[in-house]
Order: C-alpha cells, then sequence, then structure tokens
C-alpha cells in the first residue's frame, strides 16, 4: 500500500501555536497584575520625589503670568546695608525701619508685613521709636516656632497689640518649599496670662487686602484651613506660584525706601512686605526660579493667591484616588498591550507588533503628558512621572510578552509547516498546501466532519499485468496515476492513498469545502477525460488501452492521524469510506456511480441518471444509485 505518510507524530509534533483560550487568559491576569502592582508604588518616597519634580517641571514651563500689581516687595539688599551702614559698626534694621515704616503708610499703603524677627532688645534709642510707629501703623510682626521653640517679638512692640504672623514654613522631603503648613495657626499663651491666635504670616497680611473688599476683620480657621471672608485657604495646601524675583513683582530697595526715592503712587493701596533678600538662613528653594530665593518671595506668591481667591486641585494627587487613576490607566494600556494578536500570522508580523506598542505607547505615554499639562494650565494637577512609567512597564512587558510568544510560535509553525509539507506536498493541491501551512490546527487534532470519498479502480488490470514484468507494471501503474493524480488536485482534493492499481480521493479534507460533492463529480469526469488522453497515446505506441470504474460517496467521517505514536497517517475512516469502496466495487470500465447523497447534492450541477438501487455488502438498508453522464456540467 501506498501510504500519504509514514512520519512520528508525537507530542512535539503534535504542539499547537499558543491556543487563543491561553491568550485570552494572558490577556486578563496580567494587566490587572500589573494594574494592582502600579496602585502600590503610588505610596512611596521614589513616587513622591518623581511627582514633586514633575510639578516644579510644570511650575517652570507654564506660561509666566503677571503678579499682582497691589503686592510690594521692600528687599533688604546687600546695597541697601552698604548704603545704610554707619562708619565702623554693622547694619542694624532697627536704625531706619521706623522711618521706613512711616514712609510706606504715608504712601498710602494698607499694611506692611515685616518678614524681620524682633525678638531680642538692642537699645531704648532704637526700639522705643519703632515701638511708636507699630503702634499707630498695619503692621504684622513675624513670629517663628521651631522644634517646639516660640520667638515672639520683644513685650515693648507688642504693647499695641499688633497683629502677627508665623513665618516658619515647611518645605518637602527634597528642600522645596511647595506647600502651606500643615496647621495654620499657633495658640500661644502671653505674658498676661490670655490665649491668642498667631495666623500663617501671610494670612494675616492678606488680610489687610480682603478687608478693604470684603470688610472682614478676623480670620476662621477649624481643623482642615482658614477662612477669611469668602476665601478659603486649606492647610498644607500646594501653593500655586506665579513666579518669583524677576518674574514682575513689583517691588524696592530698602535705602530707597528710607530715602524716600520712590513713586508714593507705586505704594498706595497696596500690601508691602519687607524682608531679607540676601541672608542664607531666608533662602528656599521654590518650584519655580533660581535654585534659592528669598522667603519674601514665598510669602508675596501666598497673599497673592489668598487676594485672587485661587488655587490647585490636587485632589488627584492624593493617595486614594492617585492609585486608582494610575491603575485604571495601567490597567487600560495593559490590556491593549496584552492583547495577544496572532502576529505571527501576518507578514512582517514583528514590524507590526512593534508599531502597535509605539502607538499605544504614544498614545497613553506622550498623550498622558500633554494632558497634564493641559490641565495645569486649569490648575488642575495630575500624577505625571507613576502614571507614564507605569504605562511604559506595561506596554513593555506586553511588547516583550507578544515578542516571546511571536518568535515561539512562529518557530512552532515552521515545524509544523515543515510537517505539513512531509504529509500533504504530494498529495494536495499547492493552494490547499499553503492554506494547512497558514492554519495548521486544522490537521493536529481529528475531527468528525462531512466529506466526499472518490475510488477509482483500473478495470482488468490484473489480466493485463500477467504478461508484463514488475517494472513494466510499476510504469504501466506511475503512468496512469499520474494522469489521474492530476484531477483530483486540480480540483483540490485530497489523494488518501493508492493501494495497487486503485486511488482513494477525499474532499472536504483536510480544508473544509461547501460543495465537495460537486468537486468530486467534476473530479471523476476529468479523470475520464485525462484517461481518453492516455489512450489516445497509448493507442499510438499500440499498447492496451485502460478502463476505470468510478465510486462516489457523502457522508460522515473522521479525518485525522491514525496508527501508533511512532508511525501514523493521515486519512479518513468511517462508513461512508465502505460505501464508497463498495460503490466503485459494482462499476464497469467507463462508468461513474454515485450514491443518492451525491445526486441530491450535485444533480443541479451535473447530468445523472437514476441506475438502481442496491443492497451493498455490509449493509441492511438499500442505497439508490445514480450514473454521471458524459455532458458537460451546467
Amino acid at each position: 500500500m501506498n501510504e500519504v505518510s509514514h512520519i512520528p507524530i508525537g507530542d512535539d509534533a503534535k504542539r499547537h501555536p499558543i491556543s487563543r483560550k491561553c491568550m485570552r487568559a494572558l490577556m486578563l491576569i496580567a494587566p490587572v497584575f500589573l494594574a494592582l502592582a502600579s496602585m502600590i508604588t503610588v505610596d512611596n518616597s521614589l513616587a513622591r520625589r518623581l511627582e514633586h519634580l514633575a510639578l516644579d517641571w510644570r511650575f517652570q514651563t507654564r506660561d509666566k503670568a503677571l503678579p499682582r500689581q497691589d503686592i510690594v516687595i521692600v528687599e533688604v539688599d546687600e546695597e541697601s546695608r552698604r548704603q545704610l551702614r554707619e562708619e565702623d559698626r554693622r547694619f542694624n534694621i532697627r536704625e531706619h525701619l521706623p522711618l521706613a515704616i512711616d514712609r510706606i503708610m504715608e504712601a498710602g499703603a494698607l499694611a506692611v508685613g515685616l518678614d524681620v524677627l524682633l525678638d531680642a532688645r538692642t537699645s531704648d534709642d532704637l526700639d522705643q521709636p519703632l515701638a511708636d510707629v507699630i503702634s499707630k501703623s498695619n503692621i504684622v510682626l513675624a513670629v517663628t516656632h521651631t522644634e517646639g521653640k516660640l520667638n515672639r517679638p520683644i513685650e515693648s512692640f507688642l504693647e499695641s497689640s499688633p497683629a502677627e504672623g508665623c513665618i516658619s514654613v515647611y518645605p518637602d522631603e527634597d528642600g522645596v518649599l511647595r506647600r502651606l503648613p500643615p496647621e495654620l495657626y499657633l495658640d500661644v499663651v502671653n505674658a498676661d496670662g490670655t490665649l491668642s491666635t498667631i495666623p500663617h504670616f501671610p494670612l494675616s497680611l492678606a488680610l489687610y487686602g480682603i478687608l478693604e473688599e470684603e470688610q472682614v476683620e478676623t480670620i476662621e480657621f477649624n481643623e482642615i484651613g482658614a477662612r477669611i471672608g469668602t476665601r478659603f485657604i486649606r492647610s498644607a495646601e500646594t501653593i500655586d506660584y506665579v513666579g518669583t524675583k524677576g518674574d514682575g513683582w513689583r517691588t524696592l530697595k530698602y535705602a530707597d525706601v528710607v530715602a524716600g526715592n520712590f513713586d508714593n503712587d507705586m505704594l498706595e493701596g497696596t500690601v508691602v512686605i519687607l524682608g531679607e533678600s540676601r541672608m542664607i538662613a531666608d533662602q528656599f528653594a521654590l518650584p519655580i526660579g533660581p535654585p534659592t530665593s528669598p522667603g519674601i518671595y514665598y510669602h508675596a506668591n501666598v497673599v497673592a493667591q489668598l487676594l485672587d481667591n485661587r488655587h490647585l486641585n490636587t485632589k488627584w494627587m492624593e493617595n486614594q484616588r492617585s492609585s486608582l487613576l494610575v491603575g485604571g490607566l495601567t490597567l487600560l494600556s495593559g490590556f491593549l498591550a496584552w492583547h495577544q494578536r496572532r502576529w505571527w500570522e501576518y507578514k512582517r508580523g514583528s514590524m507590526l507588533l512593534a508599531a502597535y506598542i509605539l502607538g499605544l505607547l504614544t498614545l497613553f505615554g506622550a498623550g498622558w503628558v500633554l494632558l497634564s499639562l493641559a490641565m495645569f494650565t486649569r490648575n488642575v494637577v495630575l500624577p505625571l512621572p507613576t502614571p507614564v512609567l507605569c504605562i511604559f512597564v506595561s506596554l513593555a512587558s506586553g511588547f516583550a510578552a507578544q515578542l516571546v510568544v511571536t518568535s515561539m510560535n512562529s518557530r512552532r509553525l515552521l515545524e509544523s509547516s515543515r510537517q505539513i509539507e512531509a504529509l500533504f506536498s504530494r498529495n494536495v493541491s499547492r493552494s490547499v498546501l499553503d492554506t494547512l501551512k497558514r492554519n495548521p490546527e486544522q490537521v493536529m487534532e481529528t475531527r468528525q466532519c462531512e466529506a466526499s470519498i472518490l475510488f477509482c479502480d483500473l478495470r482488468g488490470f490484473s489480466t493485463l499485468s500477467t504478461d508484463m514484468s514488475p517494472k513494466k507494471v510499476a510504469e504501466l501503474l506511475n503512468e496512469y496515476f499520474n494522469t489521474i493524480a492530476d484531477a483530483v488536485l486540480e480540483n483540490n482534493g485530497f489523494i488518501d492513498k493508492f493501494v495497487g492499481d486503485e486511488i482513494m480521493a477525499v474532499f472536504s479534507v483536510p480544508l473544509e469545502q461547501k460543495d465537495h460533492a460537486l468537486r468530486a463529480v467534476r473530479t471523476a469526469l476529468a479523470i475520464k477525460s485525462k484517461l481518453r488522453g492516455l489512450n489516445n497515446k497509448r493507442r499510438q505506441e499500440s499498447k492496451s488501452l485502460l478502463e476505470c470504474g468510478i465510486g462516489i460517496h457523502t457522508g460522515e467521517v473522521a479525518a485525522g492521524h491514525i496508527g501508533s505514536a511512532e508511525r501514523s497517517n493521515f486519512t479518513v475512516v468511517g462508513t461512508t469510506v465502505n460505501i464508497a469502496a463498495r460503490i466503485e466495487e459494482l462499476t464497469r470500465g467507463g462508468e461513474i456511480l454515485v450514491s443518492d447523497t451525491v445526486e441530491s447534492r450535485a444533480s443541479a450541477d451535473a447530468a445523472m441518471s437514476y441506475w438502481k438501487t442496491v443492497t451493498l455488502r455490509g449493509l441492511d438498508k438499500p442505497v439508490k444509485l445514480y450514473s454521471v453522464k458524459e455532458e458537460a456540467l451546467a
């Protein structure tokens, strides 16, 4: 028997490319795992550090806005110190401070905030004039509270009960001052035993500016922040910085104020902040501007924010919301990144996969950066580096996984293609073979399906071959089979086997064909036509003519690898095969007989006539048989 194949079909050979079920599981499990992992990463020191840097970057890249012009900063700078210092004496700000305050208030300023700690006595000649000026002016005096130690102005400055403000600030872990203190006031006990509430310094100063608009005289505090009229600000709120030194703030030098070298109109109706601009102890790292800036610019930004009633919306930076946001973005990008398409089936699948992942990275990574910048211009702060990093990890892991899957499946597909080439290259047409290579799973498992079986057998072969040598018999069979095999392959049939002088062909196996019955009939007619051509040639060579009988039946079969683990054939088995063989046995030379099942499927396109009803060997139920006429197909 001439078999379809004799190659081992063991576990390795039968291995499928990664199944769609497995890919769907990967697509679900991996993104969920990555999303849960990303939610944990939000609350750690590295993530906070990165978010701080990203916030600073947004401050620095945002278009600069002109600060409020009703806030004026008086800088006690190095030049002022040189101009106002007496010979052989150190600079003492109290020597000229009363005159500076008088000039500021006479110019029409609403209040002066002294960002200068006056907690030590000097001399009555210096302290008393300053106390007198404080008693008749809207002054906010500085207080510090550091490591549990409270430093207030000396008693003579407090006798007139001036406003006080705590200038203590609390930078973030990286030393940058981005937020208001966690407590916006201090409760202190006065010398007479009474209790005073000292607000944060810029709040005390902003009260004078708000007073002009809303006639509000007090600041109300609660557990989450402070309210001044219609303005509310939260404890530890992120400050919406608009600028630092050189960014448009109205400034004066202390020496010019003392000398009166300024336009009074510049100070009318303003809030003035007076303080050091050169002392190292009063320099802070702010999110914008140079590496360090004077503390007076911190106070100016907070006062401006209160007067504008302007706030940064940082609710998406809170741990719970940030975790949900990061987890959701990671999950969504992960589902797309781990969407295991069968990239190996595409030409240049790896390039398509790379383009797909790069597209996702642009959509999610670059898209989130642009969205964060756009929302920051609307005073909404979104987490930036944490989502981008988690999205990148999600996309990179999906890309790596898909590359592995693509590579693994490509190798398996190549192995399967080689097996299929060995199994079917001489038994199916090239188009069927190429389709099988692209879809090897169709022949990896035994499946039940409907198919049409054709048997074709030479008539009188035994008599013909009696006087022939074995070599001549082999030459005759090869010439005969080459002729009729072409007819099978032209109709995309599958040559199941050669048995002696008989050929068995199957239609709708290994690839499904809806018109398999008609294909079988067409093949039978093509065999007769090709056999006539062969006989014409043999007649010219004075050789014996050949005749064959053909039987066809349609029904259910099992198609797959039949045999042992070491040796097996891809074939079809079932009663349908036996019936087709029995029908062929009833034919005479040149006759084509088909069952009623075939007739019902193909009679509309092929000329057939009833032949007879017979009871085939091995069957109890009679079968109607039809003869296929020589007329052309419709």
